[in-house]
């Protein structure tokens, strides 16, 4: 796994985990001469736009919309791809609270939806 936002590493491996375990019809491991396929997830992108100004000052942002990209690639245990793609977890965060704080707050869900998301189109065909 490559995560670009450090923060973000822990949250999102335990939620991509528990994505899996979740479907009850695959498993993790953390021997790879176990596992039948190899799951590749890199965060490739965070990107924050300004959604609302605070009415007094135009340069200042009220809410921030976040987005968080990660391409994923599973590939066989002879190291071809079987399926591999995009997914976006978007959310907002709002400066009543502090920026830094809302981002954490958010963190967990941006993380579920990105790992869910991920585990869907990964293995939804396979």
């Amino acid at each position: 796994m490559e995560v670009a936002i450090p923060e973000f590493q822990v949250i999102f491996t335990r939620e991509l985990r528990n994505a899996i375990i979740q479907t009850g019809t695959y498993g993790v491991t953390n021997n790879r001469s176990m596992a039948d396929s190899l799951l590749k997830v890199s965060i490739t992108e965070q990107a924050r736009d300004s959604l609302a100004r605070v009415s007094d000052d135009t340069g200042l942002s009220d809410v921030l919309s976040v987005e968080i990209i990660a391409n994923y690639v599973l590939e066989n245990t002879s190291g071809d791809t079987l399926r591999e793609g995009e997914r976006v977890a978007r959310g907002q965060i709002l400066r009543d609270e502090g920026f830094a704080e809302s981002f954490r707050q958010t963190t967990p869900a941006l993380a579920k939806s990105l790992a869910e998301g991920v585990i869907q189109n990964a293995f939804v065909t396979w």
